[in-house]
């Protein structure tokens, strides 16, 4: 999970068709969601990584609306042998 605020986020309706781009050299991305908490300025970011055998994960992740980014980006490399 990824929590993101300020700037225009700050703004947007619960309903805004917020979307997370994400980018990765490895792995599969799934259940990549965007919600809005309760206290109506943060969005959080969530999803699954099933890894590539023993693969490095480099990831990458930001906020959208329609074709415009709206919040930082967010990087990561997820290390098979760090759990």
């Amino acid at each position: 999970m990824i929590d993101f605020r300020g700037g225009e986020l700050d703004n947007l309706s619960a309903d805004a068709p917020l979307v997370a781009e994400m980018q990765k050299n490895s792995g599969t991305i799934s259940e990549l969601v965007v919600r809005q908490l309760p206290d109506g300025r943060t969005w959080r970011a969530s999803f699954k990584l099933e890894p590539e055998g023993n693969k490095v994960a480099d990831m990458r992740l930001y906020l959208k609306l329609r074709d415009q980014r709206l919040s930082e980006v967010w990087s990561y490399v997820w290390y098979p042998d760090a759990i």
